[in-house]
């Protein structure tokens, strides 16, 4: 049997001794949360289901195509319920790296294409079928995906250029480079001094 955490079991009155009045309404909050989620055991199942779909073995192996595919699909669940989601993907199929790769490599006529810098402001609309370069939209590749929503488009690509271009392919390293300079740049407390001015724009 694998080794999870333990189940965790309600917080005791006894072990929390805080006396400030603004903490102790805090603990009792959240001890409520917890007990009524019934969630008890939510970190140990947030790492099986991770490990059961590939993730944490994309992440030894830096395979950024695995973590977008599987970050895309994510956000897909946002803003709407489980089943719904999942029965319009299981219909209309997700963006994935491989098909977006093969896409930029046909060298697309929009100039907003060219780079994750370039794509700002894409504006891109399935309901209306309108974009920020309108006569490119023909030929332009995000509309071939039949997102529940032309967010997603813009998401699925904007994320691409982003691993593309910022993090040199590599999303792992670059989170892993974005945490050493935070605790590099860590106060007395712990916590960066630099917070999002460490993130490159």
């Amino acid at each position: 049997m694998a080794q999870y955490d333990p189940v965790v079991s309600p917080i005791k009155p006894a072990r929390v001794r805080l006396g400030h009045e603004g903490l102790d309404h805090a603990v009792r909050l959240i001890r409520q949360v917890c007990q009524q989620s019934r969630a008890a055991n939510l970190i140990a199942e947030t790492r099986a289901s991770l490990r059961a779909e590939g993730i944490c073995s994309a992440v030894r192996h830096h395979d950024s195509a695995a973590l977008f595919d599987w970050l895309i699909t994510m956000l897909s669940y946002r803003g709407i319920s489980d089943q719904v989601a999942a029965n319009y993907l299981e219909r209309h199929g997700q963006a994935t790296w491989r098909a977006i790769e093969h896409d930029l490599q046909h060298g697309p006529s929009c100039p907003k294409l060219k780079s994750y810098w370039h794509f700002h402001d894409c504006r891109y609309s399935k309901q209306h079928y309108t974009c920020a370069e309108p006569e490119h939209l023909p030929q332009c590749p995000l509309p071939k995906y039949w997102l529940r929503n032309g967010g997603l488009n813009q998401t699925a690509f904007s994320l691409y250029l982003f691993i593309r271009d910022v993090a040199d392919g590599d999303l792992v390293r670059w989170l892993d480079r974005r945490l050493q300079a935070a605790r590099k740049s860590a106060g007395p407390t712990g916590l960066p001094r630099c917070g999002w001015q460490s993130l490159p724009h």
